[in-house]
């Protein structure tokens, strides 16, 4: 499934943008954020850092519940699995238009947190 991912880069210049602009007092404002699945995620951060493409399956409810009796701290993943099944897609288009922002480039976000990683 889609889902939005927000660069701390791209938070931050959301925070600066909105302590200087008038227009944005008295309600929030969503950063500018890339959109991916978590697998396209997981593929283009292996492309970048030239690592073996990862080879991901998903697990349902019933297969977590199995490996849960002899992992427990497995079985708490059983109740975030909402956040699999279903898109979670961030509009910041309001943010985009008022503040003038735009997400960066997710591939150089990638690499600038591998970077960070890597001190």
């Amino acid at each position: 499934m889609p889902h939005s991912w927000s660069y701390v880069g791209d938070v931050a210049a959301t925070l600066v943008a909105a302590a200087h602009d008038d227009r944005s007092w008295g309600r929030a404002w969503h950063a500018p954020a890339a959109t991916a699945s978590a697998g396209e995620l997981a593929e283009r951060f292996a492309k970048l850092t030239y690592a073996p493409a990862p080879r991901l399956e998903r697990l349902d409810r019933s297969a977590l519940a199995s490996l849960a009796v002899t992992t427990p701290v497995l079985g708490e993943l059983i109740e975030m699995l909402y956040a699999t099944e279903h898109p979670h897609i961030l509009d910041s288009a309001e943010t985009r238009r008022t503040l003038g922002l735009t997400p960066a480039d997710l591939d150089a976000a990638l690499l600038d947190t591998v970077r960070g990683l890597h001190g």
